[in-house]
């Protein structure tokens, strides 16, 4: 209804959190709304929250009220939706909660509503094969030699994207098929791959804020990745700084940092 995609929510409710998880497994969840760190939590464009309302509705006096707020303290469940287009005012910025700036968005974001971020499931093996075989042959060619990027192909096979996503949290971005994947291990980002009709539609950094909110929600202050020559400008545009370059057998490789708000 309001055109966007659920960022995150908070409910402490066991009963509810099975729900949550079920509808939404890849989405973070906050827990109590009272110890969470608001400054480190990823801005969004719209936050509801609602309370359970038996006690006080016309269907009847309940207790079920009472008794949810008795035994968690406060009786509110938060959701937070990233909607697909922010269009910005000049000089003006929304308020998040705990006084949090929500940020900016690109016009580049506009369609981003209808992408879905979900975990990987042995069944995408064969299209993110062929996601970054295509993203290697066609993009990634124009900044390395052939016998590098046949070398990353050969590397990246079905088998080997599925033995990766037992090492590390896979995920990918779905929106009439699969547009992007990147995996992560901590706060260390890996196999950062956009398809290549996909590429400036925002799926990629729709991919980097998901990962970045669920490693702010381990406790984690900041986020690393490796990147080639061809998606070096990308991680800038993102916030990351360089650390240190390095040859790899895949050629030259930037290392890079983002500090978590």
């Amino acid at each position: 209804m309001l055109g966007g995609q659920l960022a995150w929510y908070a409910e402490t409710d066991r009963h509810a959190r099975t729900v949550c998880e079920y509808r939404w497994p890849s989405v973070p969840n906050l827990g109590d709304i009272r110890t969470v760190d608001w400054t480190r939590v990823e801005p969004v464009d719209v936050i509801t929250a609602g309370f359970p309302c038996q006690d006080i509705s016309n269907a009847g006096i309940t207790g079920a009220h009472s008794r949810v707020a008795g035994r968690n303290g406060v009786a509110v469940t938060l959701f937070a939706v990233g909607l697909g287009v922010a269009f910005r005012s000049a000089g003006s910025k929304q308020a998040g909660l705990g006084g949090v700036p929500v940020r900016d968005h690109e016009v580049e974001m506009q369609d981003r509503s209808m992408v879905k971020i979900r975990r990987f499931d042995i069944a995408d093996a064969p299209a993110v094969a062929g996601l970054i075989e295509r993203c290697l042959r066609e993009v990634n060619s124009r900044d390395y030699p052939m016998e590098v990027i046949e070398r990353m192909c050969d590397h990246f096979t079905e088998q080997r994207i599925k033995e990766l996503a037992i090492q590390r949290q896979m995920f990918v971005a779905e929106t009439n098929g699969i547009a992007g994947t990147v995996s992560r291990d901590g706060n260390k980002v890996y196999t950062m791959f956009v398809h290549p009709w996909a590429a400036g539609r925002g799926v990629g950094r729709l991919l980097m804020r998901h990962i970045e909110a669920l490693a702010v929600i381990d406790g984690y202050d900041h986020m690393e990745t490796g990147a080639s020559i061809t998606g070096h400008g990308f991680y800038h545009r993102l916030g990351y700084i360089d650390v240190r370059s390095t040859e790899t057998e895949f050629g030259f490789n930037y290392i890079l940092r983002r500090d978590l708000p």
